[in-house]
């Protein structure tokens, strides 16, 4: 056990205010641009890399980053959560306005029991995990 232990090496923890969550939409992206699921994986896991190194989220990738990445002239809204969700518009998606209508179609199907909806609590622009 001691041998075990005298091998162990600690790092420091990552920034838990640094957000990730949308790096999967940014490789879609890629793809949509063109670019093979693979490649976009490993570029966007490089941009993921570069901002951990500079202590920020996919919000603070600069330009420089973001084009190296094959993602030039991206809406940096999208580089947020709730830009992310918001972005998403098809039926049933993530969006808000699709939430709120769901939300509208099984109150009218169901009475009251859907409980507070979404209007009653806004969307949190807060990483989930704290």
């Amino acid at each position: 056990m001691t041998r075990l232990i005298q091998g162990v090496r600690f790092h420091a923890p990552r920034s838990l205010t640094a957000d990730f969550s949308c790096a999967t939409d940014l490789a879609e992206e890629l793809v949509r641009r063109g670019v093979p699921f693979r490649e976009a994986h490993r570029r966007i896991g490089a941009l993921v890399a570069a901002c951990e190194d500079a202590g920020c989220g996919l919000e603070g990738a600069s330009p420089e980053q973001l084009a190296t990445a094959g993602l030039e002239g991206l809406d940096r809204a999208l580089l947020s959560p709730a830009g992310s969700i918001a972005a998403k518009q098809t039926l049933g998606s993530t969006a808000p306005e699709e939430v709120r209508s769901a939300l509208e179609r099984a109150r009218q199907r169901g009475g009251e029991a859907m409980g507070p909806g979404i209007d009653d609590e806004p969307l949190s622009q807060e990483p989930a995990h704290r």
